[in-house]
């Protein structure tokens, strides 16, 4: 990747069952911005849609970053995988390029941790991104259910999955 590409602006989005997380990111391990946007109720997938097309018109990204939800990706909900669908869509729609990485592409961007969990990825994003450090979620117990957020760091393993080749970072 060259250096030109590295300073464009990339959004990386990750759905999930509350709603999703989001990281902008203008070059490898820096946040421009960072989020996670909930939504309820049976409007929820329209709610959802206006905060994705809310997030293209304010920062316009070169690059779009969504996970793979294909049948050769990441199983995911059939309603996630329309989610993601829309969002590229709309991405492509106004211009901007989309990628797509694999539940098991990000977890190559961290395959020296051991165990690969997502908690893991999420403190070692929080380690490697100053900004994020104080989100990291504390580890769950296993009936809790995951916090919200933890979609900003799903969706920073997207944004690494983009930097990344052969397992290091740029």
């Amino acid at each position: 990747m060259s250096d030109s590409e590295q300073t464009k602006v990339v959004l990386a989005i990750h759905f999930n069952s509350r709603g999703f997380g989001f990281v902008l990111c203008d070059r490898p391990l820096s946040v421009l911005d960072w989020g996670a946007a909930e939504a309820r109720g049976p409007e929820k997938v329209e709610k959802i849609n206006g905060r994705v097309r809310d997030l293209f018109e304010r920062y316009a990204p070169d690059f779009v970053v969504l996970q793979d939800t294909s049948y050769t990706g990441t199983p995911r909900p059939r309603w996630i995988r329309q989610l993601n669908k829309r969002a590229s869509a709309m991405a492509e729609e106004q211009g901007f390029e989309t990628l797509f990485f694999s539940q098991e592409a990000i977890r190559r961007c961290f395959k020296y941790l051991d165990p690969i969990t997502k908690q893991g990825i999420a403190v070692e994003i929080g380690k490697r991104i100053p900004e994020l450090q104080r989100l990291v979620p504390r580890p769950r117990k296993n009936w809790e259910s995951e916090q919200s957020r933890m979609g900003i760091f799903d969706a920073a393993g997207l944004a690494f999955a983009f930097y990344t080749t052969d397992g290091d970072i740029l």
